[in-house]
């Protein structure tokens, strides 16, 4: 099997099911039977959150958003961030369905593993087919 290689891209669909989310949780935290500072920290605290999201999955624009995922003829993985390029290994925690993949990556010096969320409009239009089928295929270690 030859290298395959993805690149991703911003999503805007991405983005608007990250907005949708914590607009309703705001709307939640309005509702609730709380003060009004209380309710302005809850609230301070999920735009805040809100906007990390967008910026690293929706934008790709953190220092370990993962831009390009390749996978070698052997299982092995290379992930492309904004700053570093790694050997990673796949974990078998992976949710893979036919709209959305949450992917995580083992990486040797990291503690926590590098994630991604692909939606199908984040990669050209047979790549995420092609990438379903190399994480099925693949051999996760961990």
């Amino acid at each position: 099997m030859q290298n395959l290689n993805f690149k991703l891209h911003r999503s805007w669909q991405m983005i608007s099911l990250i907005l949708v989310i914590f607009l309703a949780s705001i709307g939640v935290i309005i509702s609730l039977p709380a003060l009004a500072l209380e309710k302005y920290l809850a609230i301070f605290i999920i735009m805040s959150y809100g906007s990390y999201l967008i910026w690293r999955y929706g934008l790709l624009n953190h220092s370990d958003s993962i831009l390009q995922i390749e996978c070698g003829s052997e299982g092995e993985w290379r992930i492309q961030t904004q700053d570093n390029l790694y050997q990673a290994k796949l974990n078998r925690d992976c949710i893979v369905t036919s709209l959305i993949l949450l992917m995580r990556f083992h990486v040797s010096g990291k503690f926590f593993p590098l994630t991604t969320i692909i939606l199908r409009n984040s990669l050209k239009e047979d790549d995420y087919r092609r990438l379903v089928l190399a994480i099925k295929f693949s051999p996760s270690e961990l």
